[in-house]
């Protein structure tokens, strides 16, 4: 391709300059496509095959009801029916789930002045990586809030959130080697009348992104304490 423009009464050209920077911006635009590409592979031999995701959804980020979490010391108010009431302590176990995958068994206690604690333990394999999470939570419920879903309301749900942290060691058998991750962890859900559980294991280390694992458990295998 040739370019030619006057300049000082004198016609210059120029022969396959525009040529020489097509093919520049494409070399650039594949070497940032790789890139990417690789982002993604190393993103998930780190965290396995997490549904890792930019949060859209308010139950994705769970952060932002931080404020539903009572500061210690401070009173819950306790349900009322129609709700689940809570007049002893209460602890069950609940599966975790990504998809069809297990990810562990996460243990809730529900105390009788509402606060609500727990952990959550998970191992597994993918990939010639074996990946392991522990995690603490604290919080509480909420009596105030009203289960909805496509526009349908539900009173006799109990709503609960927790914050706390998890830690994360993979190690590559493979390799030999090992690398660790540590963020918060946000549990979240609903408890029914039944005693049953549904809701939500979200993982984050800053806030922009987060890994959520379903979190579910059936009207068995509550233990109640007496109070």
């Amino acid at each position: 391709m040739e370019v030619s423009m006057v300049i000082g009464g004198q016609k210059k050209s120029w022969r396959g300059s525009w040529h020489g920077r097509g093919a520049a911006l494409l070399l650039f635009l594949i070497a940032v496509a790789i890139l990417a590409i690789l982002y993604v592979i190393q993103m998930e031999a780190f965290f396995g095959p997490v549904a890792q995701r930019r949060p859209a959804q308010p139950e994705h980020r769970p952060w932002l009801q931080e404020d539903l979490i009572v500061p210690r010391g401070r009173l819950i108010k306790p349900p009322q029916p129609p709700k689940p009431m809570i007049n002893e302590p209460i602890t069950l176990s609940a599966n975790v789930r990504l998809d069809e995958s297990d990810r562990g068994t996460a243990v809730l206690e529900f105390a009788a002045s509402g606060e609500v604690s727990g952990s959550w333990h998970c191992e597994y394999s993918h990939k010639g990586r074996g990946y392991q999470y522990n995690a603490d939570f604290k919080g509480n419920i909420d009596a105030s809030k009203t289960y909805s879903e496509r526009g349908v309301t539900d009173e006799s749900m109990l709503y609960f959130i927790t914050k706390g942290t998890y830690k994360q060691a993979c190690r590559n058998t493979e390799a030999g080697t090992e690398t660790s991750e540590a963020g918060l962890v946000y549990v979240t859900g609903w408890l029914c009348p039944d005693y049953s559980v549904n809701g939500l294991v979200t993982i984050t280390t800053d806030r922009s992104w987060s890994a959520s694992y379903t979190l579910k458990k059936g009207p068995e295998g509550t233990t109640r304490e007496p109070g």
